[in-house]
């Protein structure tokens, strides 16, 4: 078993920070300002929709014709719907942009899509996205996981439980939170070089 090196299409200085993918056919790669798809091919350029783009926080695929996207702006985000062929936007957020540099998708398809960006958490169901909360003392919301009803959200300073339409804090921190996942009975996080868990 060997590593396959894929280069063709992809910028010079494209920098991936995310991949994400749904099946061998369909693996999409974000840069800051770029975003890439595999078709089982070879992988292609996908211009993103309309003009100012600042940058690209957050990727997340259920199919090729079933991909959501935040694009930063000026003076705020969107949230895109790309179905094969074109962009939508779907959800505007309104704010300065740069404290929606981290933003993250979990679910979608038959279940509700969810969405984090900035300090607010967004849930899609019916072709329409709520509003379920906003974090009050500005902390932003950098990843989240779900499981059907059970979400879990992690925050610059938190590991973040959803009860009812509250985010309760399970284990503060200064920093360092990247990335959290859940297996059958534990919620996982990195917190700087470490793994951490907790049962659900």
């Amino acid at each position: 078993m060997k590593w396959t090196s894929y280069l063709d299409a992809a910028p010079e200085n494209f920098y991936a920070e995310q991949i994400v993918g749904s099946a061998p056919n369909n693996v999409w790669v974000r840069s800051w300002q770029q975003i890439l798809r595999y078709d089982g091919k070879a992988f292609q350029l996908i211009p993103p929709a309309g003009e100012g783009l600042e940058f690209v926080s957050a990727i997340h695929t259920l199919g090729a014709n079933d991909t959501w996207a935040v694009r930063g702006e000026p003076t705020g985000v969107k949230v895109l719907h790309f179905d094969g062929t074109t962009w939508e936007e779907t959800l505007t957020v309104d704010g300065a942009s740069i404290a929606y540099a981290q933003a993250a998708f979990a679910g979608g398809g038959s279940a509700p899509l969810w969405a984090a960006i900035g300090s607010g958490l967004y849930r899609r169901e019916s072709d329409t996205w709520q509003q379920i909360l906003i974090r009050p003392n500005g902390y932003s919301l950098i990843d989240l996981a779900v499981d059907g009803q059970d979400v879990w959200v992690l925050g610059q300073d938190a590991v973040l439980h959803l009860v009812g339409d509250e985010l309760v804090p399970l284990g503060t921190y200064s920093g360092g939170l990247q990335h959290i996942a859940l297996s059958e009975t534990r919620v996982w996080h990195f917190y700087g070089s470490h793994a951490r868990t907790l049962l659900r």
